[in-house]
């Protein structure tokens, strides 16, 4: 019997019992479809981003003395874990969609989950590079490129490169630095530090980090990720 945890609750501690889980099997592009005046057939252009996925679960109801609490668990956003990959996470956003009249009536209820189109490493811990060299690899699972999040101590103009394509410089560091790909910046204690280059991801496979002597210390969190 699988279960669904969501919010850190466990599907089998609030009385219902998971029969089948939907997950679709990956989440399509977006791109749009561009007219030009005099040409028979349309452009394809890709936006470069991803739709949402839905997932969705059957449930029978086992207490239905906790039909309240069923619902007001699966409501708002928090991350979801199917037993089936439970080292997998979904950032999704929770709504049972039968209504609770036909729950009591029928003793199941489905539940729908928009996710964010990636499934996450629940294991993400950071990862600290031997910087007693000057280069070191990183492994990285998943299967698409991951944005990290470097925690970089040193002190002035700091120079990262990855996989030898990725050359990204850092100016007046002061102490340390977090370069967070994800969000397409890089700040102290929030402040914003003045940066040039193409950002620093990481490929699924081995990693090659090379950086300049004046680091002091570094710590990676991969945050690995499925389509």
């Amino acid at each position: 019997m699988s279960t669904i945890t969501f919010k850190n609750v466990v599907s089998s501690d609030i009385g219902i019992m998971i029969n089948r889980v939907v997950v679709p099997p990956s989440s399509q592009e977006d791109y749009q479809m561009i007219s030009i005046p005099g040409r028979l057939e349309p452009l394809r252009s890709d936006l470069k981003t991803r739709q949402p996925i839905m997932i969705t679960a059957e449930a029978t109801i086992v207490e239905d003395n906790m039909l309240r609490q069923i619902y007001s668990t699966f409501q708002g956003a928090g991350r979801l874990i199917i037993s089936t990959e439970p080292d997998k996470y979904y950032n999704a956003s929770a709504q049972v969609i039968t209504p609770d009249n036909i729950a009591r009536y029928m003793n199941k209820i489905t539940i729908g989950f928009e996710c964010q189109p990636f499934a996450y490493a629940v294991n993400n811990d950071p990862v600290e590079l031997d910087i007693s060299g000057s280069a070191a690899t990183i492994d990285v699972g998943g299967s698409y490129y991951c944005q990290p999040i470097y925690q970089i101590a040193g002190s002035g103009n700091i120079i990262l490169i990855v996989n030898s394509a990725s050359l990204f410089t850092l100016y007046n560091v002061d102490g340390y630095v977090t370069v967070d790909t994800a969000l397409m910046m890089c700040h102290k204690n929030g402040l914003h530090v003045k940066s040039s280059g193409k950002l620093p991801f990481m490929s699924p496979g081995t990693n090659m980090i090379s950086w300049s002597s004046n680091v002091t210390k570094m710590e990676v969190i991969k945050n690995e990720r499925w389509l």
